[in-house]
C-alpha cells in the first residue's frame, strides 16, 4: 500500500507561526496516517531551500533532525529526498518559445541552481539520524545544467515543480534505491 501526503504550500516540517491549514495537515499525517497505517518506508521531501529561508538554516536542520528521529525510532526506513533544481525562468515557457510540440526527441538542458551546499548538509544530517538520502540533482543535472525536456516532454511545470514526466523520471530512479 502506498500513501502520498502532500498539501500545497506546506512543508513536512513544523514551521513556527505556520498556517493553521499546514499545522492541521501535519498533525493529520503524524497522528492519523503514520500512527494508524504504520508504513515501513517513508519518503520526506520539500523545497528545503525555501524552508531554510523561512526558518533559517540551523532551525530548519533542527526541525528536520527532530522529524527524522521521530520517524526512524520505530524501525521505519526513512528516505530524505534532496532539494531539486530550480531554474531562473520557467523551462516550460522557454521550451514553448523554442517551438517544442512533443515531436522532438532531443534532450534540452538549461542552467539551474543545484543547491550543492544545502544538499550536502541534508545528506550528512540524514545519515547522522539513520535515514537514507536520495540525490535528486544527481539524477537530473550535470555541471550546473539540468534536464528540462526529453523526447519533447518537459520535466517541470514551473521553475521547480515536476511535471508528470519529471516525476516519473525521478520515481524510476528512486525505485532503484528502494
Amino acid at each position: 500500500v502506498i500513501y502520498q501526503a502532500t498539501s500545497a504550500g506546506c512543508s513536512p516540517l513544523t514551521i513556527p507561526n505556520g498556517s493553521d491549514r499546514c499545522l492541521d495537515f501535519e498533525k493529520f499525517v503524524r497522528d492519523e496516517l503514520i500512527a494508524t497505517s504504520t508504513p515501513e518506508t517513508i519518503l520526506i521531501g520539500a523545497f528545503w531551500d525555501r524552508d531554510a529561508k523561512v526558518m533559517g538554516l540551523d532551525e530548519m536542520k533542527a526541525a528536520l533532525r527532530k522529524k527524522l528521529r521521530a520517524l526512524v525510532k520505530d524501525g521505519r526506513r526513512v528516505v530524505v529526498l534532496g532539494q531539486g533544481p530550480e531554474f531562473m525562468a520557467n523551462p516550460r515557457l522557454l521550451l514553448e518559445a523554442r517551438g517544442y510540440d512533443g515531436d522532438h526527441v532531443e534532450e534540452v538542458w538549461y542552467p539551474a541552481e543545484t543547491f550543492d551546499e544545502l544538499n550536502a548538509e541534508l545528506k550528512a544530517l540524514s545519515r547522522e539520524e539513520g535515514a537514507e538520502y536520495f540525490d535528486v540533482i544527481a539524477e537530473l543535472c550535470r555541471e550546473g545544467t539540468c534536464l528540462a525536456a526529453t523526447s519533447g516532454a518537459g520535466l517541470f511545470l514551473d521553475r521547480g515543480h515536476f511535471s508528470h514526466v519529471g516525476s516519473t523520471i525521478v520515481a524510476r530512479a528512486l525505485i532503484r534505491l528502494l
